[in-house]
């Protein structure tokens, strides 16, 4: 699940206001994402330039932790947030997981990272027109960079991460516009026979 929602939330990097003028431009850029809807493609590529995954799918994004994503292959999955709860539903095997947002951003490697104080401190080291290429410190490998492509008007359409063993994963987006916020768009409904596996329950009881 870390690499297929990873693209979410480098959708949604926060980079804080700070005395640099390529951080504060990057930062009005990706303030402009909210409300908004997106198609994606993602691609994983090997260090030896050989495609090893892909997939795709559609994006609605309301703000940083309310979204909902319907990846349409290599398999169907839906991953619905409401700010509070996130529900990880696999649509061919029947089956739900739930866990608490604040739980998953702890344990999931990429939400702990960009959640860091320090991240935030990450390196630009290059900013061309809608180029920006973040370096990252050696605290957060195994992602060594971040390259994001994105319009003034916050039109994003392609985001790279690369590890230390040169792996990239690729997100590029299409169709982007702003819509309005649908009522229920971000409560998930269990279906009748659904496997459940209710991750809030297990926290609670660890707290």
């Amino acid at each position: 699940m870390n690499k297929i929602l990873l693209f979410i939330f480098a959708v949604l990097l926060s980079v804080s206001s700070m005395a640099f003028d390529k951080q504060l431009d990057l930062e009005n850029r990706l303030n402009h994402l909210k409300n908004i809807f997106l198609e994606f493609k993602q691609k994983i590529i090997d260090k030896d330039g050989k495609q090893i995954f892909d997939s795709k799918g559609k994006l609605w994004i309301k703000d940083k932790t309310t979204f909902y994503i319907h990846i349409d292959s290599p398999s169907p999955v839906k991953v619905v947030s409401n700010g509070k709860t996130v529900w990880h539903f696999n649509i061919e095997d029947h089956n739900v997981t739930i866990l608490p947002f604040e739980h998953m951003k702890k344990n999931v490697q990429i939400l702990s990272m960009i959640n860091d104080p320090s991240f935030l401190k990450s390196i630009i080291s290059k900013h061309k027109n809608n180029a920006f290429n973040m370096i990252l410190s050696e605290k957060f490998l195994p992602y060594k960079k971040i390259n994001i492509n994105i319009t003034e008007e916050g039109i994003i359409k392609r985001v790279e991460f690369i590890d230390e063993n040169s792996e990239r994963i690729i997100f590029e987006f299409r169709s982007q516009n702003k819509w309005d916020v649908e009522p229920n768009k971000f409560d998930f409904v269990i279906p009748e026979k659904t496997e459940v596996n209710d991750l809030r329950l297990s926290n609670s009881s660890n707290s």
